[in-house]
C-alpha cells in the first residue's frame, strides 16, 4: 500500500494546538518540574494504570524524558503535546503566549503511529488536580481534529484497561465508538493480564 503522506519528517507540523480553554504545546525543555510535580499530586490516579510511574521518577528524570519526546516530535516517532489551560477563553492564537498560560493540566499525544496505513493511537494523563473540568475530552476533540485535518488520518484509536472507567468515559464523550473488548490483550501494572478496551474514529 502506498503511503498517503510525504515523508513523516517533511510534514509542518504545529508547535501549538488550540481550542477554548487550552492550548497544546510541542515539548520544550525547561518544563520536567511541573509535569514531576502533577504526577506526584496524581500518584493514586495514575498507579492502577500508568506503567511509568511504577519506575524511580524525578523532577529530573521528567525533563530527560521531554526532552527525548522533543527529539521524537522532530523525527515524527511520536507526537506529544503538554496540555494548559488559557488565561483567557476569548484571546485568539496569536495572542496565547507562554505568559498567557493559567496551568499545566497533562499531557496527550500519539504514542503509536503507523505512517503507512495513516492509523494512529491517542495515548494520555491528567493532572487529577484538573479533573471534573473537561479538560482532557476537550484535549482529545483537538487532537483528533488535528488528526483527521493536518495528518490526514484514516483512522485513530484510543485503547485503555477495561476498568480504566475515566479513559473510557473520554473517549465515549469524543466521539470514539467501542469496537470491541480484547480478553487477556495487555499487562496490567502489577504485570497481570488485562482486558483492553479499543475505541475508534475514522474521518466522516
Amino acid at each position: 500500500m502506498s503511503n498517503p503522506l510525504p515523508n513523516p519528517i517533511l510534514l509542518e507540523i504545529p508547535e501549538e494546538l488550540f481550542s477554548e480553554r487550552l492550548v497544546l504545546k510541542m515539548p520544550r525543555a525547561g518544563r520536567g518540574p511541573i509535569i514531576f510535580e502533577a504526577i506526584e499530586a496524581s500518584l493514586d490516579e495514575l498507579r492502577p494504570f500508568m506503567s511509568f510511574v511504577h519506575v524511580p521518577i524525578s523532577a529530573e528524570i521528567c525533563e530527560i524524558d521531554l526532552r527525548r519526546d522533543f527529539a521524537a516530535y522532530i523525527l515524527r516517532e511520536r507526537i506529544t503535546f503538554q496540555i494548559f489551560s488559557r488565561s483567557s477563553a476569548k484571546s485568539t492564537p496569536i495572542q496565547a503566549s507562554e505568559q498567557s498560560l493559567e496551568q499545566f493540566v497533562g499531557e496527550i499525544g500519539f504514542r503509536r503511529l503507523n505512517w503507512e496505513l495513516a492509523k494512529f493511537e491517542i495515548s494520555y494523563w491528567l493532572d487529577s488536580r484538573q479533573a471534573g473540568k473537561g479538560f482532557m475530552t476537550e484535549a482529545v476533540h483537538t487532537i483528533t481534529q488535528f488528526a483527521f485535518e493536518t495528518l490526514k488520518a484514516k483512522r485513530v484509536e484510543i485503547r485503555c484497561d477495561s476498568r480504566n472507567t475515566r479513559s473510557r468515559k473520554v473517549a465515549e464523550r469524543s466521539g470514539f465508538t467501542l469496537e470491541g473488548i480484547l480478553k487477556n490483550n495487555i499487562a496490567n501494572t502489577n504485570g497481570f493480564p488485562a482486558d483492553e478496551c479499543v475505541y475508534a474514529r475514522v474521518p466522516k
